[in-house]
């Protein structure tokens, strides 16, 4: 189904930030989900279309629900303390007028400030990552373990579309082209969290959960191709091995498609909880657009 066409047929008289919000969300949904959430929501939105300042008031919801709402959530999803306190700071932020400036100019500052240390791996990650650095064979196995968390990252990024509520909601603030500029660092921060966030817990839980599954993959590979780095008499040698035992991995990990599904089921375990919570606050977010007159 064409979700520009739909959202924007004009016999709808759909709200432009109602449509943007709409078309955005459902098309990063596989497209069975998408016509799904389409069809009880399509006599809720018709007859939304108002004046501009209803308009703009709609998207200050949009942007209101990002600093006080999204953003936490992915913030408290992280686990980390100090994430968690920026977490209770920005819910403690005063609710923005739905006219003039929605927030004070200092949120501009605070979000990248924020953004910035979502994008730092937790120390948990590293701390377990050093635990077999004393192991050149077992060094390679948490690498690939760790490259199975990417994977797992991103195909659950675009399967689940664990970013698409904020996506929406960007999407209908950038209806009101005069506040989607003036306010483009917070929403790019807020995406930012959101992505940092989702990335180093699936990289972490694959990291923790799978290692010793790679182990048991990587390690025998290793062990029947004789790699042995004592060997190496220069810089230059070591090097030449270590891609070697590199190459060796990847196929040993390519090779067990079962892996990458387990990776897959672990790195949702670990934020989709937080997914389906971002997704019940937007579908709340949508009521209130809609509702507002």
């Amino acid at each position: 189904m064409d979700m520009h066409r739909y959202w924007n047929d004009p016999a709808h008289a759909t709200c432009p930030a109602i449509a943007a919000f709409l078309e955005t969300w459902c098309e990063s949904m596989p497209d069975d989900q998408g016509r799904h959430w389409l069809q009880p929501l399509e006599g809720v939105v018709r007859d939304t279309r108002s004046g501009a300042g209803v308009q703009t008031a709609r998207c200050i919801q949009a942007l209101d629900w990002l600093v006080r709402e999204y953003a936490p959530l992915w913030l408290e999803a992280d686990g980390r303390p100090q994430l968690a306190e920026h977490a209770t700071a920005l819910r403690g932020l005063r609710a923005p007028s739905l006219k003039g400036a929605p927030f004070a100019a200092s949120t501009r500052s605070q979000m990248r400030t924020i953004s910035v240390a979502c994008s730092v791996l937790p120390d948990a990650y590293f701390d377990r990552v050093s635990r077999v650095t004393d192991s050149t064979q077992l060094a390679v196995a948490s690498e690939q373990a760790s490259v199975l968390g990417v994977a797992a990252s991103q195909a659950i990024k675009s399967t689940a579309a664990g970013d698409s509520a904020g996506s929406a909601a960007v999407a209908a603030i950038a209806t009101d082209p005069a506040l989607a500029e003036d306010w483009n660092p917070v929403t790019s921060g807020v995406l930012s969290i959101a992505t940092s966030t989702m990335h180093g817990r699936i990289l972490l839980a694959v990291h923790e959960g799978l290692t010793p599954r790679v182990d048991a993959v990587v390690v025998p590979a290793l062990e029947r191709a004789g790699v042995d780095f004592s060997q190496a008499r220069s810089q230059a040698q070591f090097e030449k091995t270590w891609r070697k035992v590199r190459r060796i991995a990847e196929q040993a990990v390519d090779g067990d498609e079962a892996l990458y599904d387990e990776a897959w089921r672990t790195g949702w375990d670990a934020i989709g909880g937080t997914v389906e919570a971002a997704q019940s606050s937007a579908f709340e977010l949508l009521v209130r657009m809609v509702e507002q007159r």
